[in-house]
């Protein structure tokens, strides 16, 4: 109690009632007040309180809840501050009054040095705790941080707010909390070191844990849970002659306690001294009750099932049937018993009734794990997902089943053929996984990826196996992906090799050999110039038939008929094709696009047109079709549908990709000469210019013709002999023939003389021209020389038609015609009539056959000398043959030497024949070229197929640390403490 003046102070401990003793009204003035203030607090408090736990039956938002609190926050300090307001201006008022200053400092002294005896101030811890017990544990924090703040350091203060971080998992803090209060207020709490040391643990701190123990031991006489904790960490790192020496001691403290002799028994388990960890679980086993000896025990059994001692271990099992018949735990036991000695059968069943009573949690888990393994042995994966379907009405821990829950899904999702839910599925099943269940894991994940054609991840990870534990199929896998690599790095012949290694491995495979042929036929693209390059071909064709011989395949067969077509074994590859497209199971396109090909090769081009009708309804797109039936419409003269189909490939072809001198080409033989012409422009090489101007020359445009030649001529020598033929031919056909006669004579007689020749102008055709100037020049025997040595060497062309007056110089019956001409422009009637006469019999028309029969009698009416049978002159224009089209149209015309008739006619010839590129369809080289290890179907090895030898480990089937911590300290903690360092211990045992 303490006295100032007439005022009387005294502290009521913990009451909230302060006591009047002196009738001074200052003081009973200031109780008041400070009386109302704690009234005010609490009424704040329980309207506080009371709106949260209305708000805990609804929805509430997180920021109204947060509102709450930062409201009740702000009135508790606004409370406290006038408090200290109140404090000051009583203090100033007794100052002024009583002028007693050695009292106001005594006063002060006991408001601000000793307040945590103050009523204020126990009623602040108070209300702390109350909030704590009532979890509200936000605002109790907030309550021990502001009385920490506000009154400075204090125990009960520290520890309560250590125990609020603590629920909220803020380990930091609660640490340094509980540090500060350990090293101000060492025997404050024994609990307080628990706490901080099952804190270290967690933060993986086990030397300062242990540490923490050793000095609450030393605070604290037989301090047994802080003893019984260091021996069981000592005991989990190892230390064990340590934790022997804690356990004696817990022995010395309490001898009737079994917890310490079981922990004795661990310690000579690591220390692999049988007799004596038997010794000591006989010793707790004797200390507990018949309904609490489970955990021994199941201890006895793990004894001596670890060293595989079965009869004894089995007769612990026995007195478990006996006191637990239908326990969960004591038939995962069972069923593990079993399993090691192989009796699987007994050990599924086992495992299924542990399952199926579900009363014990964890084994009830272990159980079913067991189960699913076993259907993973046995490769019944879809058995193993139905399994995994039982989780859901199981009292289980989830979280065991994480990892092989996503290997069996992801390998079904890879039997299934969805290989990227199957990688996805697996890949992050391996993240997590480190057992031997990562080896499966992985050839798994191989055998998605080698589906996938990613063969260098499949590679990895079949590498990042042991080698020793791959099945024969993933071995299969491995060497196939090397070989694919090898090829890809163009080294043919080790991947040939490993690709028979292979073979050799599965030879009920099919694939080693079609990989062979492919890398055969790539060599042969590489040398496909050289003599022996279709030896590779042959050998490629070889490999096929045998991978057929295996099993036969539409693939296979489709490619064996691009061999033999390629080959020109035609009617062959026509069988090929026929079974691959038969055999199929979904139609190719490509198949009947290369069947069309095959097709027009063999001139059917109905069939062809066909063939690729049916590849654009299967592939809308495919323009390669478009151009190849628009070639087959021109073979049958089904010109209007050649040209729609060239447009669609040209309109949706990419610019990069279009071949505007067969583009061309085939404007030109459709007929379409603007647009033959335009795509010949767009080609900028000389052969595409070359076949510009044929194609003029072909419609007889001389002078466009002409002007095209001019461009080129200077730097190419057979374009500058063209330009010279055509520009004298322009001029025969302008009537300036006679215009620089004797020049373009000279001209063509000089290149006649060197033997010279033009790309579309040959030596024969010279000679004629020539000839036909000599004509004019009246030089006949000469042209008649030049006329008849032309004769002779174009008609030993191979396209010399004796008959058509198309794209050629002349026929024979011109030759005929023409040497007729010239021999009566010589007077020569007699060989004249001779040569008409056999031109006669060359006739088939009948109307030609009269005109010329007409003719030649007109002849022989001149040649006979009778002066009364002369006639008057009759002017005529004699054309046996039609003109148009014919470049002699354009020429002069010749006046016949006859005395009785006036008869003009005309020589017949034209133009050259133009030699065009060929638009018959020939193999297509692309074929070839496009045929890569990719067009194999993948067809891996499926590592499921193959019975697994070495049985699958999920789990460590020896007890965890977990479960021997749990034993020895059971009965030695509270429940809600025992809870929480197991918690603990569990999640620093995951780290």
């Amino acid at each position: 109690m303490l006295k100032l003046g007439n005022l009387n102070l005294q502290n009521q401990g913990n009451s909230n009632k302060i006591r009047i003793t002196s009738k001074n009204l200052l003081s009973f003035y200031f109780q008041m007040e400070l009386h109302h203030i704690i009234k005010d607090h609490n009424q704040l408090y329980f309207k506080k309180s009371s709106l949260i736990r209305q708000t805990q039956d609804q929805p509430v938002k997180i920021d109204v809840e947060q509102r709450l609190i930062n409201k009740f926050n702000f009135h508790y300090l606004l409370i406290n501050k006038r408090i200290k307001t109140l404090q000051f201006h009583y203090v100033l008022l007794l100052i002024r009054l009583t002028q007693n200053y050695q009292n106001i400092i005594t006063l002060l002294i006991f408001i601000d040095s000793n307040q945590i005896l103050n009523n204020i101030d126990s009623f602040d811890l108070k209300l702390g705790k109350s909030l704590f017990k009532q979890d509200q544990i936000q605002e109790a924090l907030i309550i021990f941080e502001n009385y920490l703040l506000s009154y400075g350091i204090n125990p009960e203060a520290l520890y309560f707010s250590a125990l609020c971080y603590r629920q909220q998992n803020q380990y930091d803090k609660l640490i340094q909390q509980l540090e500060k209060l350990i090293s101000i207020f060492p025997t404050f709490s024994r609990d307080a070191y628990l706490i901080l040391a099952n804190s270290l643990i967690q933060k993986n701190r086990i030397q300062d844990s242990i540490n923490y123990l050793t000095l609450a031991i030393q605070n604290f006489n037989r301090f047994y849970d802080a003893l019984s904790l260091r021996a069981e960490l000592y005991l989990k790192f190892k230390f064990t002659h340590k934790a022997i020496q804690d356990f004696n001691q817990l022995i010395q403290i309490n001898p009737k306690k079994s917890n310490a002799y079981i922990g004795l028994s661990d310690c000579f388990v690591q220390l692999n001294q049988i007799h004596l960890a038997f010794k000591y679980l006989n010793k707790a086993f004797q200390l507990e009750q018949a309904s609490n000896s489970k955990p021994i025990i199941i201890k006895l059994f793990y004894l001596f099932f670890d060293v595989f001692d079965y009869k004894q271990s089995n007769y612990y099992l026995d007195i478990l049937q006996q006191i637990y018949p239908e326990d969960s735990e004591q038939l995962y036991l069972k069923g593990l018993w079993y399993q090691k000695q192989n009796h699987t059968q007994q050990a599924y069943l086992a495992f299924e009734q542990a399952v199926q009573y579900n009363n014990d949690k964890q084994s009830t888990t272990q159980a079913l794990l067991e189960i699913i393994k076993f259907e993973i042995d046995k490769n019944n994966f879809y058995s193993a997902s139905h399994n995994l379907e039982r989780k859901i009405f199981l009292d289980i821990f989830n979280d065991q089943f994480i990892q092989i829950e996503l290997f069996v899904e992801g390998t079904i999702f890879l039997m299934k053929k969805k290989f990227d839910q199957g990688i996805e599925f697996l890949s992050e099943m391996i993240q997590i996984q480190n057992d031997s269940l990562k080896v499966l894991a992985l050839q798994f994940r191989a055998y998605g990826y080698f589906y996938k054609s990613n063969y260098r991840y499949a590679l990895k990870d079949l590498l990042d196996c042991d080698q020793n534990q791959l099945e024969q199929g993933s071995v299969y896998n491995l060497l196939l992906c090397q070989a694919l690599l090898k090829f890809e790095e163009n080294d043919l012949n080790s991947s040939y090799q490993i690709f028979q290694e292979a073979y050799e491995l599965f030879k009920s495979k099919q694939e080693p050999f079609f990989y062979q042929a492919t890398l055969l036929i790539r060599k042969y693209c590489i040398n496909i110039n050289e003599d022996n390059g279709k030896i590779y071909l042959n050998q490629a064709l070889e490999n096929l038939q045998k991978a057929l011989l295996i099993r036969e395949s539409s693939n296979v067969l489709f490619y064996k008929g691009v061999l033999n077509f390629a080959l020109g074994n035609f009617d062959q590859a026509d069988q090929d094709l026929e079974l691959a497209i038969e055999n199929c199971n979904e139609n190719q396109a490509q198949h009947y696009y290369v069947r069309g090909l095959l097709h027009n090769c063999l001139k059917l081009y109905d069939m062809a047109i066909l063939d690729f009708k049916s590849c654009l309804h299967l592939e809308q797109e495919h323009l390669d079709s478009y151009l190849n039936r628009c070639r087959a419409y021109i073979h049958i003269g089904d010109l209007d549908n050649a040209y729609l189909d060239l447009m669609k490939y040209v309109e949706n072809c990419k610019e990069d990709q279009l071949n505007y001198q067969m583009i061309g080409m085939l404007f030109f033989y459709i007929g379409s000469f603007e647009e033959a012409i335009f795509s010949l422009n767009m080609d900028s090489s000389i052969e595409s210019q070359y076949l510009k101007i044929k194609v003029l020359l072909f419609y007889k445009e001389l002078n466009i013709a002409h002007s095209e030649l001019q461009l080129i001529s200077e730097n190419n020598h057979k374009a500058n002999i063209d330009f010279q033929i055509v520009n004298i031919l322009k001029l025969m056909c302008s009537n300036e023939i006679y215009t620089n006669l004797q020049d373009n004579i000279s001209v063509l007689n000089k290149i006649q003389m060197s033997r010279q020749e033009g790309d579309i102008f040959k030596l024969c055709h010279i000679w004629f021209y020539y000839g036909v100037l000599l004509v004019f020049q009246r030089e006949y025997s000469m042209a008649l020389e030049y006329l008849n040595l032309s004769y002779e060497f174009e008609s030993e062309s191979e396209n010399f038609n004796s008959h058509d007056f198309g794209n050629q110089i002349y026929n024979f019956k011109e030759y005929l015609y023409n040497n007729a001409l010239i021999n009566l422009m010589m007077n020569n009637n007699t060989i004249a009539i001779e040569l008409l006469n056999k031109l006669y019999d060359n006739l088939n028309s009948m109307e030609e056959k009269v005109q010329l029969q007409i003719f030649i009698k007109l002849i022989y009416d001149d040649m006979l000398d009778t002066t009364e049978n002369i006639k008057l002159i009759i002017q005529n224009e004699f054309y046996l043959f039609q003109q148009k089209n014919r470049l002699s149209s354009l020429l002069p015309v010749l006046q016949l030497p006859l005395k009785k008739y006036n008869v003009r006619t005309k020589l017949s010839f034209c133009l050259p024949r133009i030699e065009f590129p060929s638009i018959e369809i020939a193999f297509d080289q692309k074929l070839l070229e496009e045929i890569t290890p990719q067009i194999v179907e993948n067809y891996p090895e499926a590592p499921w197929i193959k019975r697994i030898k070495q049985k699958i480990v999920f789990t460590d089937n020896l007890r965890s640390i977990d479960q021997e911590i749990e034993s020895t300290i059971r009965d030695r903690i509270s429940g809600e403490e025992f809870k929480e360092i197991n918690q603990i211990r569990v999640e620093f045992d995951d780290d």
